[in-house]
């Protein structure tokens, strides 16, 4: 096996390492893929062709059941906020045409506290984090924050962005923080803060182990660990003086196996909750700062939305 140790600004579960999967135009069988926001097995529906996804006739780039991306009901909830949620556009000179990008201001006073969400549309519309970043800041549990939205583009760029990509994780060190701090340059990278759930929970922690001078912590929901036969961890940097933060948490019912994911048939050989288990062990061998959390549940919106009312506050006081 190809040495991955290196500085931390290297790529150590390289995306060039995993196996190539090849779209051979056929659905998976049904009870082999499930739907990650319930635990079902999904049912694929026919659906018309004005419904589909025109999307140069690639049938991996079609809204697949786990995409709310420009979904009608966060169209709707967009327009609802658009006195809220500011929309911007970062390029980027390390991934394609870079990402839509949405920022959310405290409602009162300057920020001095950021807050980066991988899996954007998932965080504004199923978790529904602009209440709980309004709750915890009228509680005065999290200081004055503003957070940054990222869009997921699309169901074939989680699968490629989120699995240890060193040019992603590139792109959010090196073009979305600074882009923040351009405007933003009181709230310092020791106050950046990274999430993401599921796929984009794998992302966040890769990001905040590869750029530790950017990220100071990094809160990882039911994040898939077990992607490439647990490679995040195979080799962890060490630790800087700044000790990055890491809350983990994943549910007690996440111990799902052998599933095959869309629309790259990504193979999951292991559980969420056993791979979350050997990977917070990893962080904490590696002398990082690590809260592991079991909730009750599986993998569910609603319990990443009671998740992060704990998570935003411990990584704040670990600030």
């Amino acid at each position: 096996m190809e040495d991955h140790r290196a500085t931390t600004s290297v790529d150590r579960c390289s995306i060039d390492a995993r196996p190539h999967v090849r779209w051979n135009g056929r659905r998976p069988a049904l009870g082999r893929v499930h739907d990650r926001f319930s635990n079902r097995p999904v049912i694929p529906e026919r659906t018309s062709r004005t419904e589909r996804e025109p999307v140069d006739g690639d049938p991996r780039k079609r809204a697949s059941h786990a995409s709310v991306l420009c979904s009608r009901t966060l169209t709707v909830m967009l327009k609802k906020l658009k006195d809220t949620l500011e929309e911007n556009f970062v390029s980027s000179s390390s991934k394609p045409f870079g990402r839509r990008i949405w920022k959310l201001y405290p409602e009162s006073g300057h920020p001095s506290c950021a807050v980066i969400f991988l899996d954007g549309e998932l965080y504004l519309e199923k978790v529904k984090t602009v209440q709980v970043l309004r709750q915890l800041h009228a509680e005065k549990n999290i200081p004055s924050t503003m957070a940054v939205f990222v869009s997921s583009n699309s169901p074939a760029a989680r699968h490629s962005d989120y699995t240890c990509d060193a040019d992603y994780a590139t792109f959010l060190a090196q073009d979305v923080v600074p882009w923040i701090l351009n405007s933003h340059g009181e709230i310092g990278c020791e106050r950046m803060i990274i999430v993401g759930l599921s796929l984009s929970g794998l992302a966040a922690a890769y990001a905040a182990l590869t750029h530790q001078s950017q990220f100071h912590s990094a809160i990882c929901q039911s994040p898939s660990f077990w992607w490439n036969d647990e490679c995040l961890y195979s080799s962890l940097p060490p630790a800087t003086d700044s000790r990055t933060a890491f809350w983990v948490s994943v549910g007690n019912q996440e111990t799902e196996r052998g599933v095959s994911h869309p629309p790259s048939g990504m193979l999951q050989k292991k559980s969420q909750i056993e791979a979350c288990q050997h990977g917070c062990n990893a962080l904490r061998d590696a002398k990082y700062n690590v809260n592991y959390r079991v909730f009750q549940g599986g993998h569910d919106p609603e319990r990443w939305r009671e998740d992060l009312v704990l998570a935003l506050p411990w990584v704040a006081k670990s600030s």
